[in-house]
Order: structure tokens, then C-alpha cells, then sequence
């Protein structure tokens, strides 16, 4: 019963500075939205509605671009963004992006081109969790700002 009840306080012990490493990243990162999982890590709440500014690069450089809004929904660590009004290459209601999160940002992050599908990006979260830059590196430039 003893060993019992000091493996229960080791593991909650344990829970508990999982929880302030993942806080602190967040922290670090400066995030404003976060959300702490069951597991004790804390991500990126993406959430909500955000413009999404889209700029063509490469062959494609000569497309004019374009804004639309995303609404972006989340379970857990992913994530999937729809487009709520049509664009020159997509009807209202398709989605955009999705992807999963972890602590540091993004485990995996995806657009949604016209021509070839889902495709990965490389990203960067700026101003407080609250822009975010996508760059697939051969057509999209997005730009995602929170609403």
C-alpha cells in the first residue's frame, strides 16, 4: 500500500513538471490561444477564423493573388481549414489546409493546390501564435492572420 501511494505521487509528480516544460514552450513561443491537452502538452490553438493572404511564386508567379477567410477547426493536436467564400480556384466550403501540431508548432502542415492536391509546407508562427507563413516552395505563399 506504501509503494503504492509513492508510485502515485512519483507519477503525478512527474505529470506535473511535463506540464510546466510544455507550458514554458508555449511561454517561450509567446503564444496568446494555447491549448494543454489531456497528455499535460500544451499547442497552438488554431481555432477561429483567420485571412489568409495567397501569393503565387515560380511558374505560377504571374497569378494574381488574392485573399480569403478560413475558418479553422480543431480536435486535439489537428487541424483542417475551409474556405468561407469562393476564390478563382475554389469554391466556398473547400477545405485549405490541415495538418497536426505539437509543442514546438507543427508536426505536419498541408495547402490544398488546385493543381496537385495536398502538399506540405514549411512554416513559420509569428506575432504571438497569431500569424502564421506557409510556403510550399514551388507555387504557395500563404499568409494566415487571426481574425
Amino acid at each position: 500500500m506504501k509503494r503504492t501511494l509513492i508510485a502515485l505521487v512519483l507519477v503525478f509528480a512527474l505529470l506535473v513538471a511535463f506540464a510546466q516544460v510544455a507550458n514554458t514552450k508555449a511561454a517561450e513561443k509567446g503564444w496568446k490561444k494555447t491549448v494543454t491537452l489531456s497528455s499535460g502538452e500544451v499547442i497552438l490553438d488554431m481555432s477561429g477564423e483567420w485571412d489568409c493572404f495567397i501569393e503565387y511564386q515560380g511558374m505560377y508567379s504571374g497569378l494574381r493573388s488574392h485573399k480569403v477567410t478560413t475558418e479553422i477547426t480543431q480536435e486535439g493536436k489537428t487541424f483542417v481549414g475551409v474556405r468561407l467564400q469562393d476564390t478563382p480556384y475554389w469554391p466556398k466550403g473547400t477545405e485549405s489546409i490541415k495538418g497536426e501540431l505539437q509543442g514546438d508548432g507543427f508536426k505536419t502542415v498541408y495547402a490544398n493546390r488546385s493543381d496537385v492536391g495536398w502538399t506540405p509546407c514549411k512554416w513559420e508562427i509569428i506575432e504571438n501564435g497569431n500569424k502564421i507563413l506557409l510556403n510550399d516552395e514551388r507555387v504557395l505563399k500563404l499568409t494566415f492572420k487571426r481574425k
